[in-house]
């Protein structure tokens, strides 16, 4: 077994079985990888190489796998859609209430992932509604970017940035 199984146990992670966060996807092809070797060993099957194999090669894929990046990353499975973050808001020092209607492809999403935050303070998550309206209630400070930011798998996140 070597590097062309290790590739093929991943994209069945990802693409058949749904791995879609990173390191879940790459303990699950390990996990994958050695039972298939361990099964066709422990029943006296022949293991037939599909590529040209040195020792450790499987160790070298592997390690080249990690070079996909942070293990909490989600993969992108599909074409990414377009958020959208619609309203003007202003942020004033004190008391504020922001509202904001998220768009997926130009249409008002249900169910997107919505955080305002103000560096060395407010950290606010909401889901939106099924009209796309998102509300937050926050106390900001006088100094500091204030971000709003929608996210969802396989969607170009939206952010709306405001530095005072």
């Amino acid at each position: 077994m070597g590097g062309a199984q290790v590739n093929h146990s991943l994209c069945r992670s990802i693409f058949l079985e749904g791995h879609t966060i990173l390191g879940d996807a790459m303990m699950n092809t390990r996990r994958t990888f050695w039972s298939e070797i361990c099964y066709a060993m422990w029943h006296g099957q022949r293991i037939e190489f599909r590529t040209d194999m040195f020792p450790g090669s499987e160790w070298y894929t592997q390690r080249s796998t990690i070079l996909l990046g942070d293990p909490s990353l989600r993969i992108w499975t599909a074409l990414p859609g377009v958020l959208e973050l619609v309203g003007s808001p202003s942020f004033k020092p004190g008391y504020n209430v922001i509202e904001v209607t998220v768009t997926a492809n130009g249409v008002p999403a249900e169910g997107i992932l919505v955080t305002l935050s103000q560096v060395g303070g407010v950290l606010v998550t909401k889901i939106s509604e099924a009209s796309g309206r998102v509300q937050f209630r926050a106390n900001l400070k006088p100094q500091g970017r204030v971000h709003i930011t929608a996210y969802a798998p396989n969607m170009v996140t939206a952010v709306i940035d405001s530095s005072r």
